[in-house]
């Protein structure tokens, strides 16, 4: 209380006086100068009358006290906004068709930026994602030929000792856990994260916790936001429980938050599990991890590889002759999505700028054309004494209403027209994009707004305020337009329809290239084909060395193709892995396969049932 007590003395002794405040000492300085005036000898009516005239009326002096302090000017503003407001409910059809102009222009763009912060500028959670590389080796003769590499856990504590190292994170992937807790086992996706995961990625989980230091060992699972949705029903109390993969028990100590969908080579984990359980289930040599390396603050990309480079090479105890051929290449982990997206966003950045250009043209249009109409108004404003400023101050005002009126319009729809394109093609994006509207793609609308109510009532403003009263008034003839103003009309008008001729020209092909490339023949007929993804988990180790040679698994697999051959409805069955055009990413061949099917009909309710055995 004591510390609130002199802000708001400060705050009334320099915050401008409300009308009302004017107002009182104003008629309290009336009353004085009356009763002056009375004591001079004047009757009390007079003596008022006398009063009101040498000191004047209080809005007179409230509107002298605020001129005097600088507000009179958003008194003004504020008149030109309302009245802005009035004429655009005065003329309804006027009013929807720029509104929506914009709103469409505005919206589109509005949505692109939004896609392309949560794509290309801000993707990640992680506490200074710009500072986390990728590593891998790079042929110095083909820079675009590159090779993945992975350390033990002794080898990141090797590299997390370099000077420009800050953290390293070790994660590899067991794409093929299964669920036993009950009823049909279900496969999921673990990944494997050092147990300095929390520090490192710096992604606060939305219940529990991230797995620690101090989890080496312990038989324990976070899970991801997706899988505990659709696993646990979204359930807040989930923290404490058991799950049991492959038959052993993990106690689940963490939810992590929508935007965190950390993942690997075989895509976002389900759940993701200390490094130090692969010890447990490995057979040979000791687990290996893909590093992640946070680099120092205000550490280059460049200085890091000069530095790293022998480091790595003596870490992995490489001196060959052949390796000299390859150096070691940090990359930004968003750079495989700027090189993939980057062209992509910025082609249709330009389609939709475009498409508001053409929103503007076309309100700057409307406004000329109303403004033939007010010309009356306008010449009246003059006579009395504004200035063309003030004129052209009120005209843009009102172009600032629409526009802003259209942004907030627009704003409302571009957070579902910008999550279009995750949901129609979600495997192209980080699957840590979340669309979300936040402080700067807000900031964004709004000089958005005010650029394009600047850009399409400028030109209005400065041609309307030229009026001649003389001309406009009644009784007098406004003549005929002189033959450059039409021109520019023509101008105009010619410059929106090129713009809109090549926008649809550019719609059209990008339609016709899309309709090509889904009727590209793949080959094969796809009516009635269907995939069946299987992985391969053997808890029994006696029962998976029966069938570790080629030929045993050739058979087991062909026991279990001639089984779904014989479902009914099924009439010819191919086992693949997961390459049927137009899907070509081979996945492991010693866990898993695909079986592909021709079914005699469309599946259905009632068609082919496979059943789990």
């Amino acid at each position: 209380m004591s510390l609130l007590a002199p802000i708001r003395k400060l705050w009334q002794s320099i915050a401008p006086r409300t009308h009302s405040d004017v107002e009182e000492e104003f008629r309290s300085t009336l009353d004085a100068y009356q009763e002056d005036l009375i004591r001079q000898g004047l009757p009390e009516e007079e003596a008022r009358r006398q009063a009101r005239i040498d000191l004047g009326q209080p809005a007179t002096q409230n509107e002298t006290y605020r001129d005097a302090i600088g507000l009179r000017v958003f008194d003004e503003l504020g008149g030109d906004i309302r009245y802005g407001l009035r004429a655009l409910r005065r003329n309804p059809g006027f009013a929807a068709v720029a509104v929506l102009s914009l709103a469409l222009g505005i919206g589109a763009t509005t949505a692109m930026f939004s896609l392309i912060y949560a794509v290309l500028l801000h993707p990640f959670p992680y506490a200074d994602a710009d500072r986390i590389m990728n590593a891998h080796f790079v042929k110095t003769q083909q820079p675009d030929v590159f090779q993945w590499f992975t350390l033990s856990e002794a080898q990141l504590d090797d590299l997390r000792l370099a000077a420009p190292v800050d953290s390293v994170l070790g994660f590899t992937t067991n794409g093929h856990l299964e669920i036993t807790n009950d009823g049909l086992p279900d496969d999921i996706s673990g990944v494997y994260l050092t147990e300095n995961a929390e520090t490192f990625l710096g992604v606060r989980p939305l219940f529990g916790r991230m797995i620690e230091p101090f989890d080496a060992g312990q038989p324990v699972v976070v899970l991801n936001y997706r899988f505990w949705q659709r696993r646990f029903g979204s359930d807040p109390h989930v923290i404490g429980r058991m799950l049991e993969m492959d038959h052993a028990p993990y106690t689940i100590v963490g939810v992590m938050p929508r935007s965190f969908a950390f993942n690997d080579f075989g895509g976002v984990g389900d759940v993701y599990l200390p490094a130090s359980l692969m010890d447990a289930v490995a057979n040979g040599p000791a687990p290996t991890y893909l590093p992640w390396i946070k680099l120092r603050p205000h550490v280059t990309v460049a200085t890091a590889n000069a530095a790293l480079d022998p480091i790595v090479r003596e870490i992995m105890k490489i001196h060959s002759e052949a390796s000299l051929a390859w150096h070691l290449g940090l990359q930004p982990i968003i750079v495989p999505y700027q090189q993939d997206l980057g062209r992509t966003l910025a082609l249709l950045l330009a389609g939709v700028v475009l498409l508001l250009i053409i929103g503007c043209a076309n309100c700057s249009i409307l406004l000329l054309a109303r403004g033939r109409t007010r010309r009356h108004e306008l010449a009246i404003r003059t006579a009395i004494g504004a200035s063309r400023w003030r004129i052209v101050r009120q005209l843009l005002v009102e172009a600032l209403v629409i526009s802003c009126t259209g942004a907030v319009l627009g704003v409302a729809g571009s957070y579902w027209l910008a999550r279009l394109p995750l949901v129609l093609s979600p495997d192209s994006f980080p699957a840590e994009s979340v669309i979300r509207i936040n402080a700067p793609i807000l900031a964004f609308s709004v000089a958005l707004a005010l650029l394009c109510g600047i850009l399409f009532g400028l030109a209005p403003a400065l041609r309307l305020s030229r009026n001649d009263p003389a001309r406009s008034l009644p009784g007098r003839q406004a003549g005929v337009v002189a033959a450059p103003r039409k021109h520019r009309w023509s101008v105009l008008i010619a410059a929106q329809v090129a713009l809109t001729l090549l926008l649809m020209a550019t719609a059209g092909t990008a339609i016709h290239s899309f309709l090509e490339l889904m009727q590209m023949p793949l080959g094969y007929d796809p009516a009635n084909v269907m995939e069946l993804a299987m992985g391969l988990h053997f808890h029994d180790t006696a029962q998976w060395r029966r069938i570790q040679s080629r030929e045993a698994r050739t058979a087991y697999i062909e026991q279990i193709r001639e089984k779904i051959a014989s479902v009914p409805g099924i009439l010819t069955v191919a086992v693949g892995t997961d390459a049927t055009p137009p899907y070509s990413d081979p996945v492991d061949t010693d866990s898993s396969f695909t079986a592909i099917f021709r079914c005699a009909s469309h599946p259905s309710a009632s068609g082919p049932h496979l059943e789990y055995g």
